[in-house]
């Protein structure tokens, strides 16, 4: 008969074995760890020799890598490795570097054979940082502008100001540039700084006169208009003749010129007729002012003598419509072409008084009076006497 063994009813094999499987397993990845950690921190302490006290932070990286193969991490733009650091000893272990020539304000972390190097990360510095910019926009006359565009110069951080023309900008740099922008106004470029309270004052946009055309009806965008015009502003026409107003736009405008009248002499009074790209007419029985044409001041249509006597400092501008095209505005009568006159608007409602002195000097020509024999100069001295006593 077969006995039967009592220790396999308590202590059955199998799970014994097992068991003691799975602490073989459980020593030797303690086992494993602690080598780590011991690894670890032998390695913070492996001690590296510098040849001087005083080295820049980039020669004190390069050692360590030379003498302890370590590869170091670390931003150009957060840490100056050009700086110069004195070392208190010229031996000393990785940690111990680490944290003399850091100084606390990064952190640093060893994986295996790399240090990673961060500056530190504190809570509220951002906050500290911050810098509320408050201002205030008006116009020249110091009302307020809403809805004003308040950009940070090169950026598309901005804001808008409230219907009382303020604003309030909150940004992390203590100085720069803002661009005011508003439709109308022209647009400013203002300096800030922290704590400084903005009061800008914006300026209106006044469109150049080349930009459009006036043709005595409507104003119409210069880009927009197919016909043939010459504009002359009241500067350019006082540049050519601060007198004779109808020469000054003969020179100014081309294909307009004066016809003269030889027979008139010097008779200030004459007025030259105007002829605006060729004649249209031919005069059969001396008809004066066939080719005139049609002239318009400040909507209303005028003669050319009224033109000719016409304050030349109260004008603003002069159009010249050539072509066809005036004539769907005024019809027949822009046949011969159209002068269009705007004077200076008043501005200001308190009286104005003004004054243009124009100096002109006349000399006699005597230059004859040299080819006189003596009779004939005694009569010029007769004839002086005789209009002195008249």
């Amino acid at each position: 008969m077969k006995k039967n063994d009592c220790r396999e009813f308590f202590y059955p094999w199998g799970k014994v074995k097992k068991w003691l499987f799975l602490m073989k397993l459980i020593a030797f990845f303690l086992f494993a760890g602690l080598c780590q950690v011991s690894a670890t921190a032998f390695g913070q302490r492996e001690t590296v020799t510098f040849s001087r006290d005083a080295m820049t932070l980039e020669e004190i990286f390069t050692t360590i890598r030379k003498q302890l193969q370590y590869d170091i991490f670390y931003s150009n733009e957060e840490l100056d490795t050009h700086q110069k650091i004195q070392l208190s000893a010229r031996k000393m272990n990785v940690e111990g570097v680490l944290k003399e020539i850091l100084k606390g304000k990064y952190s640093y972390e060893f994986i295996e054979k790399t240090i990673v190097i961060r500056p530190l990360r504190k809570i509220g510095v951002e906050q500290e940082q911050e810098n509320v910019i408050k201002g205030k926009v008006v116009d020249v006359h110091g009302k307020p502008l809403p809805g004003v565009t308040i950009r940070v110069d090169s950026t598309s951080l901005g804001c808008s100001s409230n219907v009382d023309g303020e604003f309030e900008l909150t940004l992390r740099q203590d100085k720069g540039h803002l661009v005011f922008s508003f439709i109308g106004f022209k647009t400013k470029r203002v300096a800030f700084t922290r704590g400084k309270f903005l009061s800008v004052t914006l300026e209106e946009e006044v469109t150049e006169m080349e930009e459009v055309i006036v043709n005595g009806m409507f104003t119409q965008n210069r880009n927009s208009y197919t016909g043939s015009v010459t504009t002359m502003k009241g500067e350019d026409i006082l540049a050519v003749s601060n007198t004779n107003l109808l020469k000054a736009i003969s020179v100014l405008s081309p294909g307009l010129r004066l016809v003269e009248n030889n027979e008139m002499g010097s008779n200030p009074n004459y007025i030259p007729e105007i002829i605006i790209r060729g004649t249209t007419s031919i005069a059969s029985q001396g008809e004066y002012g066939l080719n005139t044409p049609l002239i318009i001041l400040d909507g209303v249509e005028i003669s050319i003598t009224q033109l000719y006597d016409l304050d030349i400092y109260e004008i603003e501008r002069v159009d010249v419509l050539k072509d066809a095209s005036a004539t769907s505005i005024y019809g027949e009568k822009a046949a011969n072409g159209v002068i269009v006159i705007e004077r200076k608007k008043v501005t200001d409602k308190n009286i104005r008084v003004r004054y243009n002195f124009v100096p002109g000097f006349e000399f006699p020509d005597v230059d004859s009076y040299d080819y006189c024999n003596a009779a004939q100069k005694l009569e010029l001295y007769n004839r002086q006497n005789e209009m002195r006593a008249v």
